[in-house]
Protein backbone atom coordinates (compact mmCIF):
# COMPACT_ATOMS: atom_id res chain seq x y z
CA UNK A 1 0.00 0.00 0.00
CA UNK A 2 1.24 3.51 -0.81
CA UNK A 3 -0.06 6.45 1.15
CA UNK A 4 0.54 10.11 0.37
CA UNK A 5 0.43 12.67 3.15
CA UNK A 6 -0.48 16.27 2.41
CA UNK A 7 -0.58 17.60 5.96
CA UNK A 8 0.92 16.23 9.20
CA UNK A 9 1.90 12.68 8.34
CA UNK A 10 1.79 11.58 11.99
CA UNK A 11 -1.83 12.65 12.39
CA UNK A 12 -2.77 11.08 9.08
CA UNK A 13 -1.15 7.75 9.95
CA UNK A 14 -2.87 7.69 13.34
CA UNK A 15 -6.21 8.58 11.73
CA UNK A 16 -5.74 5.79 9.17
CA UNK A 17 -4.79 3.44 12.02
CA UNK A 18 -7.99 4.23 13.94
CA UNK A 19 -10.32 4.29 10.92
CA UNK A 20 -9.24 0.78 9.96
CA UNK A 21 -9.34 -0.69 13.47
CA UNK A 22 -5.67 -1.68 13.61
CA UNK A 23 -4.37 -3.08 16.90
CA UNK A 24 -0.73 -2.04 16.69
CA UNK A 25 1.68 0.26 14.90
CA UNK A 26 5.16 -0.70 13.73
CA UNK A 27 7.33 2.40 13.34
CA UNK A 28 10.62 4.10 14.16
CA UNK A 29 9.46 7.55 15.24
CA UNK A 30 9.14 8.60 18.86
CA UNK A 31 6.26 10.95 18.04
CA UNK A 32 3.93 7.97 17.69
CA UNK A 33 4.51 7.21 21.37
CA UNK A 34 2.59 10.41 22.15
CA UNK A 35 -0.60 9.11 20.60
CA UNK A 36 -2.86 6.75 22.50
CA UNK A 37 -2.14 3.74 20.27
CA UNK A 38 -2.96 0.38 21.87
CA UNK A 39 0.34 -1.25 20.84
CA UNK A 40 3.45 0.40 19.49
CA UNK A 41 6.29 -1.76 18.11
CA UNK A 42 9.84 -0.86 17.08
CA UNK A 43 10.65 -1.21 13.39
CA UNK A 44 14.27 -0.51 14.29
CA UNK A 45 14.45 -3.71 16.39
CA UNK A 46 12.60 -5.81 13.77
CA UNK A 47 14.43 -9.08 13.05
CA UNK A 48 13.59 -11.96 10.74
CA UNK A 49 15.14 -15.31 11.60
CA UNK A 50 17.44 -17.05 9.11
CA UNK A 51 14.82 -19.65 8.29
CA UNK A 52 12.18 -16.95 7.81
CA UNK A 53 9.81 -18.48 10.35
CA UNK A 54 10.23 -16.00 13.20
CA UNK A 55 9.73 -12.27 13.22
CA UNK A 56 10.62 -10.44 16.44
CA UNK A 57 10.71 -6.86 17.64
CA UNK A 58 10.26 -4.82 20.81
CA UNK A 59 6.99 -3.45 22.09
CA UNK A 60 6.94 -0.10 23.85
CA UNK A 61 4.78 -0.40 26.96
CA UNK A 62 3.60 3.16 27.20
CA UNK A 63 1.65 2.59 30.44
CA UNK A 64 4.95 1.51 32.01
CA UNK A 65 6.73 4.54 30.57
CA UNK A 66 4.02 6.76 32.06
CA UNK A 67 4.37 5.04 35.42
CA UNK A 68 8.16 5.40 35.42
CA UNK A 69 7.87 9.09 34.55
CA UNK A 70 5.08 9.69 37.07
CA UNK A 71 2.86 11.09 34.31
CA UNK A 72 -0.57 10.47 32.89
CA UNK A 73 -0.46 9.51 29.21
CA UNK A 74 -2.64 12.52 28.41
CA UNK A 75 0.32 14.70 29.52
CA UNK A 76 2.84 13.07 27.13
CA UNK A 77 2.52 15.80 24.45
CA UNK A 78 3.31 18.66 26.84
CA UNK A 79 6.12 16.59 28.39
CA UNK A 80 7.63 15.91 24.95
CA UNK A 81 7.31 19.56 23.90
CA UNK A 82 9.09 20.73 27.05
CA UNK A 83 11.98 18.34 26.36
CA UNK A 84 12.52 20.20 23.08
CA UNK A 85 12.13 19.55 19.37
CA UNK A 86 12.68 21.18 15.99
CA UNK A 87 10.06 23.83 16.75
CA UNK A 88 11.09 24.50 20.35
CA UNK A 89 14.87 23.98 20.35
CA UNK A 90 17.29 23.61 23.26
CA UNK A 91 18.29 27.27 23.03
CA UNK A 92 14.71 28.31 23.83
CA UNK A 93 14.34 25.85 26.70
CA UNK A 94 17.76 26.08 28.35
CA UNK A 95 16.76 28.73 30.92
CA UNK A 96 13.63 26.75 31.80
CA UNK A 97 15.54 23.47 32.22
CA UNK A 98 18.13 25.13 34.46
CA UNK A 99 15.38 26.83 36.49
CA UNK A 100 13.85 23.43 37.23
CA UNK A 101 17.13 22.32 38.82
CA UNK A 102 17.65 25.45 40.91
CA UNK A 103 20.86 27.13 42.07
CA UNK A 104 21.65 24.52 44.75
CA UNK A 105 21.68 21.60 42.30
CA UNK A 106 25.15 19.99 42.03
CA UNK A 107 25.20 20.71 38.28
CA UNK A 108 24.36 24.42 38.64
CA UNK A 109 28.03 25.39 38.27
CA UNK A 110 27.99 24.01 34.70
CA UNK A 111 25.28 26.45 33.68
CA UNK A 112 27.60 29.32 32.79
CA UNK A 113 30.27 28.62 30.20
CA UNK A 114 32.01 31.25 28.13
CA UNK A 115 30.00 31.93 24.96
CA UNK A 116 28.38 28.51 24.62
CA UNK A 117 25.10 26.91 25.48
CA UNK A 118 25.50 24.29 28.19
CA UNK A 119 22.54 22.07 29.02
CA UNK A 120 21.98 19.72 31.92
CA UNK A 121 22.37 16.01 31.09
CA UNK A 122 19.34 14.41 29.38
CA UNK A 123 18.48 12.10 32.28
CA UNK A 124 18.40 15.06 34.67
CA UNK A 125 16.24 17.10 32.28
CA UNK A 126 13.80 14.20 31.72
CA UNK A 127 13.32 13.73 35.47
CA UNK A 128 12.95 17.46 36.14
CA UNK A 129 10.50 18.02 33.26
CA UNK A 130 8.37 15.00 34.22
CA UNK A 131 8.15 16.32 37.80
CA UNK A 132 7.24 19.78 36.49
CA UNK A 133 4.54 18.43 34.14
CA UNK A 134 3.03 16.25 36.86
CA UNK A 135 2.78 19.32 39.10
CA UNK A 136 0.89 21.49 36.57
CA UNK A 137 -2.59 22.17 37.92
CA UNK A 138 -4.24 22.64 34.51
CA UNK A 139 -2.14 21.27 31.62
CA UNK A 140 -4.81 22.35 29.14
CA UNK A 141 -4.15 26.03 29.98
CA UNK A 142 -1.15 26.45 27.70
CA UNK A 143 -1.04 30.23 28.17
CA UNK A 144 -0.24 29.80 31.87
CA UNK A 145 2.23 26.99 31.18
CA UNK A 146 3.93 29.04 28.44
CA UNK A 147 4.29 32.09 30.67
CA UNK A 148 5.79 29.94 33.40
CA UNK A 149 8.16 28.11 31.04
CA UNK A 150 9.43 31.26 29.32
CA UNK A 151 9.51 33.64 32.30
CA UNK A 152 13.35 33.45 32.52
CA UNK A 153 14.02 33.03 28.83
CA UNK A 154 15.20 35.49 26.22
CA UNK A 155 12.36 34.21 24.01
CA UNK A 156 9.37 36.50 23.93
CA UNK A 157 6.15 34.67 24.72
CA UNK A 158 3.38 36.09 22.57
CA UNK A 159 -0.17 35.78 23.78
Amino acid sequence: MVFQSLEDHHLEVVAFFRENGFHGLLAHDSEYALYNIPSYYSSHALKLSWNGKNLTTNQFLMQEVAKQLGLKRVNFPIFAALLGNHILPDEDLAAFHWSLLGPEHPLASLKVRAHQLVLPPCDVVIKAVSEYVSSIKDPSNLDVVGKDVFKQSQVSFLH
